[in-house]
């Protein structure tokens, strides 16, 4: 027993002392070896031109002393803290350029150090230089390579900072550029593993909903907030070609540093406090300023706070701005996406997204270019007259894409037919635009008492404007045996007067309602017989509301607008919705009062209106040729231009109602089918 005792010990330390017998890294057999350590296809940079194809050379695994840097995982980022650069960076050990014109070999670049580690290449304005970074032992280094001569040279040392992206900016002259440099006021990292806490780690929840995936990496005490830091702080330089630098913007912990197309101007962006223990630093509080590239302040173009809590979903966004850039083809101007839907996929409404352009200097309101049904994704500038836009939506997997003239920013529509009483139908479908604060418009087009309809529907003050045409449905204010004696059937000045009284016009609410749209109504002038387009003005409105109704036989005569006289807008143009395109709309909205396969046939009442009219030798023309002119409408909403969509809410059938019904059920039944036809309309939208 012994014995065995003694042999079981001795072997056991034999295998111990085996074990631990220090051995180095082994070479598989060559065979193998060439098997897998292939070397790769070259990564591509190419001109504009067509001139240089510059090919990047890179291993295909990472040396046993690269991965074994230290690394720093932090908000989102994995560092090597002692090089102020990314610990998973791609390096490339190698550079040629191909001459495309007159060469079919690659030429070696001359000059670069000896086992070099290159990265985060840019290519000049002009295409005729590559600035790069070397990292080595001491940190990051600028180099530049010439594509004429093939030669590169190491302008700046060892005291570049890598941390938050790539850290070189080309200015517009070729000979300039920003780089991000590591701060003298830099302060050591905390050691974690060699400090002893002094208390607990404290986070605040003040109970709100909001999802939040699981992200790794992340800060998760104050010791990794002065780590991050120290880490992402970074002045900004100017420096030369030939190495002369001066201070351009002190130290700040930069994310992205950008020029405008023109060169005049740079924009950058920082990353501010508070930092979160549950999101990575993209979404920490971020500011975009705009300078001049004298380094003088122009704008603080967007001061975005944290995002920590967005709404549910895969496809919710923020509600700040975003995505914000210079628009490529112009000389100074920013562009960035904007969520229509305060960046909640559960909130129901026609276009998820805008695209808007900011103009140099930034004193004016960004104006829209686009909308978008699913969210914004990218944006490819072409010029003046063209654009791409692409956007996604995860949840049906569907993908869009947009080609655009963003010189003339697409705009909204909503054209209202007129038709006296049948306008019933249309109060019925706006008032569910109102009850669902649906108002994407941006031109609003009315004739007759579709003007009237788009009045109301735009101060939106109720969602029951049915009270006002049963107002005027009334004998006070309809009756055909009035024609025999005073050659009207309506008393157009009577009704207008009275339903101010009772239905007064706020306009300061209507302004306010109508900035950034265009309310126009439609009438016609006697002496030309060509139609007009007005503005309501508030001195004057009721005589402008009467003038686009005055139909004649309706009215005994036109109403004076600026000592001009004036008859319905329906009959030069009864659905403006030509005009509406002109205007730049080309997306349209139009209400009709008709069926959709109505088509208008001569009538016997027009050539009674038009021997009325004879003192006005235009209007009386027109008049007879205007089932003509509502039929060219037609014709223009049936096979609109190839870059405009035109939408109808028609009635499913004819309406009951005519053009000065009273009857009370009447109306009410063709307002509830008004109802219908909006409530449909609303609900296809999402």
């Amino acid at each position: 027993m012994k014995k065995n005792l003694i042999c079981s010990v001795f072997f056991l330390t034999s295998f111990l002392l085996s074990s631990q017998e220090k051995t180095s890294y082994q070479i598989p057999k060559k065979e193998l070896l060439e098997l897998i350590d292939v070397e790769l296809a070259p990564t591509v940079i190419k001109d504009s031109k067509n001139e240089n194809m510059v090919l990047l050379y890179r291993d295909a695994y990472k040396s046993i002393s690269d991965l074994s840097q230290e690394e720093l995982r932090i908000a989102g980022l994995r560092v090597n803290p002692s090089k102020y650069i990314g610990s998973r960076t791609t390096y490339y050990k190698n550079v040629k350029v191909l001459k495309l014109s007159n060469s079919k070999e690659p030429n070696q670049l001359q000059g670069l150090p000896l086992n070099p580690k290159l990265s985060n290449f840019k290519i000049s304005p002009d295409e005729s230089k590559i600035a790069l970074t070397n990292t080595t032992d001491e940190g990051v280094e600028l180099w530049i390579a010439d594509l004429k001569t093939l030669s590169a040279k190491k302008i700046y040392g060892s005291n570049i900072n890598s941390t938050l992206g790539n850290p070189i900016t080309w200015l517009k002259n070729n000979n300039e550029l920003l780089i991000k440099t590591i701060p003298n006021s830099r302060k050591p990292l905390i050691d974690r593993n060699s400090i002893v806490p002094t208390g607990p780690t404290i986070t605040e929840n003040e109970g709100q909903k909001a999802q939040n995936r699981t992200y790794q990496d992340l800060i998760k005490n104050p010791d990794d907030a002065f780590n991050f830091t120290q880490l992402s702080l970074s002045n900004i330089i100017k420096i030369t070609l030939e190495g002369k630098q001066k201070n351009f913007l002190n130290s700040k912990m930069y994310r992205s540093v950008s020029v405008s197309p023109d060169g005049s101007l740079v924009m950058v962006s920082f990353i501010k406090t508070p930092f979160s223990y549950l999101v990575p630093y993209y979404r920490f509080p971020t500011e975009y300023r705009v300078y001049k590239n004298s380094g003088d302040l122009v704008k603080v173009i967007q001061d975005s706070p944290l995002m920590e809590e967005l709404p549910k979903g895969r496809m919710s966004t923020t509600n700040e701005p975003r995505n914000i850039g210079w628009r490529k083809d112009v000389g100074a101007s920013l562009y960035f996406f904007k969520a229509l839907d305060k960046g909640d996929p559960e909130n129901k409404v026609e276009y998820r997204d805008a695209l808007y352009q900011w103009d140099y200097p930034f004193n004016n309101n960004p104006k829209l270019i686009l909308k978008v049904n699913n969210r914004l994704s990218n944006i490819i500038w072409g010029n003046k007259d063209i654009a791409i836009a692409n956007d996604t939506w995860w949840n049906n997997r569907n993908v869009k894409t947009y080609l655009f003239n963003p010189s003339k920013p697409s705009k909204k529509a909503l054209v209202i037919e007129g038709g006296g009483s049948r306008g019933v139908f249309s109060l019925g479908v706006t008032d569910t635009f109102i009850n669902s604060s649906y108002n994407p418009f941006h031109i609003h087009l009315g004739v007759s008492n579709g003007a009237v309809v788009q009045l109301w529907y735009l101060l939106s003050i109720t969602n029951n404007n049915l009270d006002k045409m049963l107002f005027s449905a009334s004998k006070e204010f309809v009756r055909y045996s009035n024609f025999l004696v005073n050659k009207s059937i309506m008393d157009f000045k009577r009704l207008y007067k009275e339903a101010h009284k009772v239905y007064p016009i706020d306009f300061d609410r209507l302004q306010d309602k109508l900035k950034n749209k265009i309310f126009n109504v439609v009438v016609t002038d006697a002496n030309t017989g060509e139609a007009e387009y007005i503005e309501l003005t508030q001195e004057n409105y009721i005589n402008e509301m009467m003038a686009t109704a005055a139909l004649p036989i309706l009215m005994k005569d036109s109403i004076c607008l600026n000592g001009k006289r004036k008859f319905d807008g329906g009959i030069t143009d009864p659905i403006p919705v030509k005009k509406a395109y002109e205007m730049g709309a080309r997306d349209i909205l139009i209400i009709r009062t008709y069926e959709q396969e109505f088509i208008r046939k001569v009538k016997l009442e027009n050539y009674i209106a038009a021997l009325a009219t004879k003192s006005y030798p235009k209007i009386s023309q027109a008049l007879k040729k205007n089932a003509a002119t509502y039929n060219s409408a037609l014709e223009f909403i049936n096979n609109p231009p190839s870059d405009c969509k035109i939408i109808q809410i028609c009635p499913p059938k004819r309406l009951k109602t005519k053009r000065a019904t009273i009857d009370h059920e009447t109306l009410k039944n063709d307002y509830e089918i008004g109802l219908s036809e909006g409530s449909k309309y609303i609900k296809n939208l999402t």
